[in-house]
This record gives C-alpha cells, structure tokens and sequence, in this order.
C-alpha cells in the first residue's frame, strides 16, 4: 500500500481542531497502593501472576505520573497539546468499587490537582472513565462485568467524576476499547479475569492450516503480546508471511539451527496457550525414570501433536466459555455506557456544556481476493465484528445484522427500554487506529460454539502473492503501516454510521525496547514521525470528503507500561529512562520535537 509523501501543516486543519496526547491511568500513574487507592483487576493479576507479563513486570510505579505529573504537564505545554486524554482508576476512586464502600477523597483530590494543572497551563482535560482496570472486590464478589449489577456500580464511579470534575471536563469517554477488554478478557486469556482459549486450542491435532489459523489469531490481533522473533536464517518480516515462517522454522525447514526452531516452538506453544519446555526427547527424571516432557511437538502425518507426562492429551486450564462469556459482557459494557450517559444528559451536560461518546478501536479490511465474495463478506464481518459490535448499538439500538446471523440466541437482545436507552448514547465516537489486514473467509467448526467461529475469518497481514499490507512495521509483529485504512474506516464510519462526530483518540507506533541504545541513540524515530504525519494526510483528506473528524490524540505521549508487553515496546513520543527507576527522566524523542514545531508553527 503507497503512502503519501506530502508534508502536513497545523494550518491544514480547522482551527478548532483538537490535537492531544493520551494515556491511561494504569498504564503510567504507579502509586498503585496509596493514599487509599483499592487494588484493580490488573494489580491482581500483575502482582499474583507474573508470568502473564511479557517481561514480568507491573504498573506498580509505572512512569510515577501519581507524582510527576506536574512536570509531565509541563513537557504537554512545552509541545503544545491542545488537550491532554487520560484515564480515572475506578478504585482510586471507590477503593471498594461502589459507593458504599466508601469514597477517596485523597483520589478526588489527586485527579482535581491533575485537572487544575492542565486548566492552568491551558490545556483542556479529556477524561476516560474505564480503561480496562475493574476494581478487584468487584471481579472478587460477583466477576465484574459478566455480571448486571457492574451497571449500578459504574454509574455510581460516572457520577462521582462527574460531579467532581465536569465543570472542567468538557470531554468524556465512557469506555476505551471495550473490544481488546472482552476479547482479551473472555476470548484469549491474555488480559484480566483471563477467562478463555483460544479456538482448537482443546483439539488433539491441527494441521498446518489449523495451526497457523490459530497462531495468527493470537499473534496478529490489535494489541498482543506475543511477538514473532526474527530469526538470522530467516529472510525478514517483511519478506513473506510471518506466521508461514514461524511454523516452518518450528518443523518443516531440516536447516533450522536448534535454538532457532526451539524458539520457534516456544512462541507457537505461547500461542495455543499450551505449556513449554526445550527438550523434545523421552528423557529419564532425577529418579532414573523414562519421562515424556511437555511439549508441542511434531508428529508424522503433517499434525502438531498436543502431548504430556503420560503420552495424553495436554488439558488447559480452560475457565469460561468464549460461546457466551464475551457477548455477556460486552452487553453490560454497553448497558453501563448508555446509562452513565444518561445520567450525564440529565443532571450535568446542560450546566456543564460538555460531550460524552465511546471509544473503539478499528482495523481496516481488504478482502484476501477481492474478486472472492466470500472475502469480501468476511472483511465486512470482520469489521462488525470488531467495531460494530459496539458502534452500531449505540448508533441504531442493534446489534449487527452478522452477528445476529453467527451468534443467534447466544447474543444478548436489548429490552425496548433498552433500545431507546443504547440508540443515540453518543455524542461523538472515539475510534482508536493503528493497522489494517487482510480478512480471508475460513469455514466454521461445526460442533463448536467459540467467539471465533462465530466470526469465522483469518486475519492476514500478507496478501496472496507473500507482500506485506505495509510498507514497513513497528516493534510489534501485528503493527504494519498502513495509513491508507484511516481515510478508509474514516470514510466507512460516515456512511455506515450516519457521519458521526469523531475523534481519533488514539493513533502511534512502537518500537522495542533496546537498552543497548545510549538515550541520544534512543530518542531518533524517524519513523515514529512518518507514521504520524502520513496518518495526518490521511485524516486530512478524510475531512475533506465530508468526515466529521475534530480531534486527534496520539498514542502515546509518554512511553509506558504497555500492557501484557510489559515494557518491551515503546510507543510514547517522550522516551522514558526505565533504567533510572527513582527518577524515570523523560527525554523528548525527535517525534515530539515535530509534534512542537508542527503545533506551534
């Protein structure tokens, strides 16, 4: 896909044009138990299970925003933001998560110095209620969001910050992303409750085709942690397929040194959710006893044999049902948006003059063949899948049309209270935008009821001939560069959706770690800042064709923690020096040095 080269200008915008930065609360505040706050779901699972982290850390200090966030407002000033995006932690707030538990004042007061000091510098707060982290008493006394009564309990959080900051905040987003915390949560158990598997992951074989199904499932979705490795004997991520070449390297190339395939192996294994070791030989136990490790191995025939100790099939912890768990909650997840905006309408948006709206995030789809209809359905429901799931109810009151026809009685109906109540619920949409694929049509599993044999498509990132949908990737295996599918999911969402107000609320590109860089070596992204300006053209021409497109907040201003990655990539425009860990110094990369000068000149 070409990119444009044109350069972009401040001036090419409307002058009330909103460019910001944004975080989330988790992701950099730290001070994650005191001054009264209670512990997240993320805390929980940080802390008790490490291993659910790419590099085995935690948001316990983050980039300390809890304490330096005046300075960290002064570095949004020095660039130039307009607004600055960030999260309120639920049990900062509510400790216990509900108001009967009792509130933190100490919490009010950290997020009113927050908003004070963005007022003061001139730089208008835009507030996310819930960026994923669920109070832990809440996931303890009835599992969170699989559960109405959440309903009550966010609404209760909502009008709290409401009540406290709306006379500052003009901006709120009710939910970020609810897509990556049901898919996550419920479907691949990568994030908090980590309820899940993914689909044939029970099964006793696969074929390659079954295989690299799933691996791509696991690996090229929005947001995952699992990262391909480039092997020296390969011939680079750009070069072909990479999950073509995982499974090669992992068991039909006879050239592959051992450490490479046992690499490979081991990032399949983390793929299917299944336990790992090197060996993949009987060997003999301290006890002189022949053993079977547990391993994936290959078996002749052309399948991947799933095998343990005693020569059985390797059961997973297998908790929850991804035929059901994930519409459940994502019903609730819509429910408490839609009333928290309506409490929002009713007692506080007249006086306080603001806007409410929801968070997506959105891939966009090219069908595999385009002259295939089946493709082309798929790249549609791909997109119904992903972002209509959400959208559309808040749009239209409805689910969509394929997701009634896939998931039937499994997907949850709105009451006609309920209709009128989601229909509308949105001022403006958020929509967060980092990559598109290619979508190809795969059959179902018949027996199996499974979130992703109801959307039944494989997610490519190279079309048939072996190119990349990319001309160039960040540091994560699923990010390709593909500016072209914002102007596309810009142009779609107008017409689908009856041209709503949007705001791009996140946009931004990683690279990995490398602490082998001296910071003068770290802070060069060259490619950081073509990523954003080639978007930026993109956005530009999308205004121009009648989008309704009036803000744009890049991810992120800061790097941080970044979820089930750790600290493994980086997506901020400011480098921050983890290596430091009492002073975390920010140092402004190249990028946020063309952020400043693209805003202020």
């Amino acid at each position: 896909m070409a990119t444009s080269q044109t350069e972009v200008k401040r001036s090419d915008f409307p002058k009330d044009f909103i460019f910001g930065g944004a975080t989330s609360a988790y992701q950099v505040e730290g001070a994650w138990n005191v001054d009264g706050k209670g512990p997240s779901n993320w805390d929980d699972m940080t802390e008790k299970h490490p291993d659910s982290i790419a590099d085995g850390s935690n948001g316990q200090v983050a980039i300390n925003h809890y304490n330096k966030f005046k300075d960290d407002v002064a570095l949004m000033k020095e660039v130039g933001l307009d607004s600055y995006r960030f999260s309120i932690s639920w049990s900062r707030i509510l400790p216990g998560g509900t108001l009967c538990g009792g509130i933190n004042e100490k919490g009010i007061q950290f997020y009113n110095n927050l908003i004070d000091e963005l007022v003061k510098e001139g730089i208008k707060p835009c507030a996310t209620l819930f960026h994923w982290d669920v109070p832990q008493k809440l996931e303890d006394k009835y599992g969170g969001f699989l559960d109405h009564q959440i309903v009550e309990h966010f609404c209760e959080f909502a009008e709290i910050c409401f009540s406290k900051f709306g006379n500052r905040v003009k901006h709120w987003v009710t939910l970020n992303e609810p897509w990556s915390f049901t898919f996550y949560g419920y479907v691949h158990p990568r994030f908090p409750p980590r309820r899940g598997y993914p689909l044939g992951a029970l099964a006793l074989d696969h074929t390659r085709e079954s295989l690299e199904r799933m691996c791509r499932s696991s690996i090229l979705r929005h947001r995952s942690s699992i990262n391909v490795p480039l092997f020296p004997s390969s011939r680079g991520y750009m070069a072909r397929d990479p999950i073509s070449e995982l499974v090669d390297s992992a068991y039909n190339l006879d050239n592959v040194p051992s450490s490479e395939r046992n690499a490979a192996r081991k990032v399949i294994a983390e793929a299917l959710n299944v336990p790992y070791t090197a060996s993949f030989e009987d060997s003999t136990s301290s006890e002189g006893d022949s053993v079977r490790e547990e391993v994936v191995s290959f078996s002749k025939g052309d399948r991947v044999i799933l095998t343990s100790k005693t020569q059985s099939p390797q059961v997973l912890d297998s908790k929850g049902d991804p035929g059901t768990e994930p519409y459940i909650v994502a019903h609730n997840l819509i429910l408490a948006h839609a009333h928290a905006v309506k409490i929002y309408r009713e007692k506080y948006q007249e006086s306080q003059r603001g806007k409410i709206g929801m968070t997506n995030v959105s891939m966009w789809y090219y069908p595999f063949k385009e002259e295939n209809k089946e493709d082309v359905d798929a790249a549609r429901r791909a997109l119904d899948f992903l972002l209509g799931w959400f959208v559309a109810p808040v749009i239209t009151g409805e689910y969509p049309q394929s997701m009634k026809d896939n998931v039937g009685e499994r997907l949850p109906e709105f009451e006609s209270d309920e209709k009128e109540l989601v229909k509308g619920s949105c001022d403006f949409l958020g929509i967060n935008y980092y990559t598109a694929r290619y979508a190809q049509n795969v059959p179902q599993y018949s027996s199996k009821t499974h979130f992703e044999n109801d959307l039944h498509v494989d997610e490519r990132t190279h079309d048939r001939n072996g190119e990349p949908i990319g001309h160039d990737k960040g540091g994560s295996s699923w990010l390709y560069i593909v500016p072209e599918g914002i102007y596309k999911i810009m142009l779609y969402i107008k017409k689908t959706y009856d041209n709503p107000e949007i705001f791009i609320t996140e946009n931004g590109l990683d690279e990995l770690k490398n602490d082998e860089l001296s910071i003068p070596e770290a802070v060069k992204d060259e490619k950081r800042v073509k990523y954003h300006k080639d978007h930026l053209d993109q956005l530009r021409k999308a205004i121009e064709d009648g989008v309704r497109l009036k803000g744009y907040f890049k991810w992120s201003f800061f790097d941080n923690f970044e979820w089930t990655q750790g600290y493994n990539v980086r997506f901020g425009v400011h480098y921050v020096d983890f290596k430091n860990e009492n002073d975390l110094e920010r140092h402004p990369k190249d990028s946020a040095k063309w952020w400043k000068d693209f805003l202020k000149n």
